[in-house]
C-alpha cells in the first residue's frame, strides 16, 4: 500500500490508516509526505501484528522495499516529477 498523506487528514492518514492495515495483514506501507519530502517505508514482520520501519528516506535517498528488493525509487525523482 502507498499512503500520499494529506495535511489536512495527517493524523488520519498516519495513525488510523496504519491500524487498519496492520490489522489487515497488508505486508508492506509506503507513506509518502509531499509537504515534507519524505518517504517512510513500513513493514509487517512474518507473523507480526505491528509495523516495523524499514526506513524513512528524503532527498537524495533511493528509498527500498523488503519485500520487493528490485523496487527502487529516487525519492528525489518521485518529488520533482510533474
Amino acid at each position: 500500500v502507498v499512503e500520499v498523506v494529506s495535511p489536512a487528514h495527517r493524523t488520519h492518514d498516519l495513525v488510523t490508516k496504519r491500524r487498519e492495515y496492520e490489522r489487515a495483514g497488508i505486508r508492506e506501507y509506503w507513506i509518502v509526505e509531499p509537504h515534507v519530502e519524505s518517504v517512510t517505508v513500513l513493514a509487517l514482520p512474518e507473523g507480526g501484528v505491528r509495523y516495523a520501519e524499514h526506513g524513512r528516506f528524503g532527498r537524495g535517498d533511493v528509498a527500498t522495499s523488503p519485500l520487493v528488493p528490485s523496487l527502487r525509487v529516487d525519492v528525489a525523482a518521485l518529488f520533482d516529477a510533474r
